[in-house]
């Protein structure tokens, strides 16, 4: 990975959530992004960071302060948002907040499933949304796709061990495996930089998502280096060049 964009991804580790929000507000507007501040809806005053592809939304809760953040394709804010409003994060009745939602006429709906359905995709006979890079306030159309609630729950850290022992035995490929180099759960800030600004290419997200785990949690880093060794033993060697092979073969 390039130093510079090490570096750049580095800038926002060891600050708050809010510290993050704040900072990456401030680095899109001092680039020139576009900044739409429409009225607040539920309790949060919200700012929109229009850029030619993507929108990175900024919420600040009026109660405390605390900021959040979501980013879409810029599609579904000119055929939404435009001119009817805002949107909101939400999180039903309980918190930590856990999901956005889009309050604008005449649409009210999940802002995920509502890009599903807008990019083409059916969520007919039960099917739920999945966040491949596991972060829900990721809502661009390539980070989500359609699932039965089963892939949804095997598409997680806690079902990693048992999904690669079923590939070890069928020697046959599992679409939804979780990925560690594509967890953007505590790196939210790297993929908006890569999507509104161009900061690094997609590769270099995904060592820094590596590097990030190797230099913050140790007991990931030794979960996925008994899982590395279990991988080079085990999984056929057809899989090399896939995302998730790659990446845990990498600890």
């Amino acid at each position: 990975m390039c130093q510079t964009v090490l570096n750049h991804f580095r800038g926002y580790e060891g600050l708050s959530q809010t510290e993050q929000i704040d900072k990456l507000a401030d680095e899109l507007e001092a680039a020139g992004i576009e900044v739409v501040s429409p009225r607040f809806r539920k309790g949060f005053n919200i700012t929109h960071f229009v850029g030619d592809e993507y929108v990175f939304t900024k919420f600040i809760k009026k109660t405390t302060g605390e900021s959040y953040f979501t980013i879409f394709d810029r599609t579904i804010y000119d055929k939404y948002l435009v001119g009817r409003g805002g949107i909101t994060v939400a999180s039903g009745s309980t918190s930590p907040i856990k999901w956005v939602r889009l309050y604008s006429a005449p649409i009210a709906d999940e802002l995920h499933r509502l890009t599903i359905k807008e990019f083409g995709q059916s969520l007919d006979n039960g099917l739920v949304v999945d966040h491949i890079f596991m972060n829900p306030f990721i809502n661009t159309s390539e980070a989500l796709r359609p699932c039965t609630h089963s892939q949804n729950k095997r598409h997680s850290l806690c079902s990693l061990r048992r999904v690669l022992d079923e590939i070890a035995r069928s020697r046959e490929p599992y679409e939804f495996i979780y990925d560690p180099s594509i967890d953007f759960t505590n790196t939210g800030y790297a993929y908006a930089l890569h999507k509104m600004l161009g900061i690094g290419t997609w590769e270099d997200l995904r060592d820094y998502n590596i590097d990030y785990i190797k230099r913050n949690n140790a007991s990931l880093t030794n979960l996925y280096s008994g899982l590395s060794a279990m991988v080079k033993a085990d999984i056929d060697p057809k899989f090399a060049n896939e995302s998730w092979y790659r990446a845990i073969t990498a600890f």
